[in-house]
């Protein structure tokens, strides 16, 4: 994930659920992201972390130990589509590595990684339930679906 962090300049400002002076993009994939949301015409409305959902997350010395965190979704997404339905949509952007357990030979990074994909999955549970009980899907965006065919970034 290339990281690179900016204000984002709206096209379409009346679309954005926020503040748009406070638009920053943590990366060039969420940057990418803006933009569709920002340009597609069958967005009607979006917001860029819009609500933070709580979860319960292990302690590394101690998994029987839990801690309340708050996670907070890339995106909220509202579409329109050419027959008129509406969908709502929560998105998490994550680079496809981090959506399944470690491969890694190194036990060091290969606990990182599997810690990694413990945390995400908590994350996305919880998210999951929380959309749910609001009509929302929640979906998971990597860089296949974020960039098809084009290269990696």
């Amino acid at each position: 994930m290339g990281w690179k962090q900016a204000l984002y300049t709206l096209n379409h400002p009346e679309k954005y659920i926020g503040d748009p002076r406070k638009l920053v993009y943590k990366s060039s994939w969420e940057q990418e992201a803006f933009k569709v949301c920002d340009n597609n015409p069958y967005v009607l409305e979006w917001a860029y972390e819009w609500v933070p959902i709580p979860y319960a997350v292990p302690q590394k010395h101690n998994p029987n130990l839990k801690r309340i965190k708050k996670y907070i979704p890339d995106l909220y997404v509202v579409t329109q589509d050419a027959d008129g339905a509406i969908t709502k949509r929560m998105i998490e952007i994550k680079p496809l590595k981090q959506t399944k357990p470690g491969r890694s030979r190194n036990p060091k990074t290969r606990y990182y990684e599997d810690y990694t994909y413990i945390v995400n999955k908590l994350k996305w549970e919880a998210a999951e339930s929380w959309c749910a009980q609001r009509n929302i899907i929640f979906e998971v965006v990597t860089e296949k679906k974020l960039f098809g065919n084009r290269s990696k970034r």
